[in-house]
């Protein structure tokens, strides 16, 4: 607390005043963030198992805890998951790590959003500060949307392919998930939506996820004029520039995860592959 008098030009002061100055220090944060996965393979096992990812390359914030609109510092997360980040804040200051299922610079253009088209996000319990040096992992679960950053991993994979085949990167695609919520999965118009309900959710369907994207690459890079619609492979009679279309969809799937087969998990007891 400083006092300050002010002394007119007939040599009166004035009366004494007094304000509380806050000083900030600087700060350097670090850590890990990572999701949980649900891995499998075609012979089922594994649905069951869950392991913990790295969640790469994704946008973060450190954020005032009682005001989360100012943000004390923004970086991007590390091929591990690491990050760190310096910012200026004072002691006592409670603060928030928020980590998106987003990413737009050079190398990717990936977001994944909500059904009221929400970046999704994950965020830290607040944290105190108490030193110059703070370190906060966060682990996100999949109450806590670890869904959306396996859709935002996957198709890392599928950009990452395309980048490798073409030396370009895709242009911004967007995906519509919501955890517990029905949505129709599939692609139209250069946005993909994928099925969050739990009798069939898609968030962990990786080579549905990257088929979806598959149409997505295909109208960037290509021409498709598949009418789109219902499909079945048992039907010998179906348009055949829709199973041009899904055959293609498929095949990009399956080379970006280098395996022949196709696995959907229905639910948590039961699976397809072929």
């Amino acid at each position: 607390t400083i006092y300050l008098k002010v002394k007119n030009s007939d040599g009166l002061w004035s009366d004494e005043v007094s304000t509380s100055l806050i000083l900030t220090s600087a700060r350097k944060i670090f850590g890990r963030i990572q999701y949980e996965n649900r891995p499998y393979n075609e012979t089922g096992t594994g649905p069951d198992v869950v392991e913990l990812k790295p969640v790469r390359f994704a946008d973060f914030e450190i954020v005032r805890a009682s005001d989360q609109t100012v943000v004390l510092a923004t970086g991007e997360t590390r091929a591990d998951g690491g990050y760190e980040a310096n910012f200026s804040a004072n002691n006592n200051e409670a603060i928030i790590l928020k980590c998106y299922a987003y990413q737009e610079n050079s190398n990717y253009n990936i977001k994944v959003v909500d059904n009221q088209d929400n970046k999704h996000f994950a965020v830290t319990p607040n944290t105190t500060i108490t030193g110059s040096e703070i370190s906060l992992n966060l682990e996100i679960t999949e109450a806590n949307n670890a869904g959306a950053f396996n859709i935002l991993d996957t198709l890392m994979q599928g950009s990452d392919k395309v980048k490798e085949l073409s030396a370009t990167v895709p242009s911004l695609s967007t995906i519509k998930w919501q955890k517990g919520i029905y949505l129709s999965t599939g692609y139209d118009n250069n946005a993909i939506e994928l099925n969050g309900s739990p009798d069939d959710p898609d968030e962990y369907d990786d080579v549905i996820i990257l088929h979806e994207y598959g149409h997505f690459i295909a109208d960037t890079y290509s021409y498709d004029n598949s009418p789109g619609g219902g499909h079945d492979t048992n039907n010998i009679n179906q348009d055949i520039r829709i199973s041009w279309s899904e055959g293609w969809a498929t095949y990009f799937a399956c080379i970006v995860k280098n395996s022949p087969k196709y696995v959907e998990i229905k639910s948590r007891d039961s699976f397809t592959y072929n």
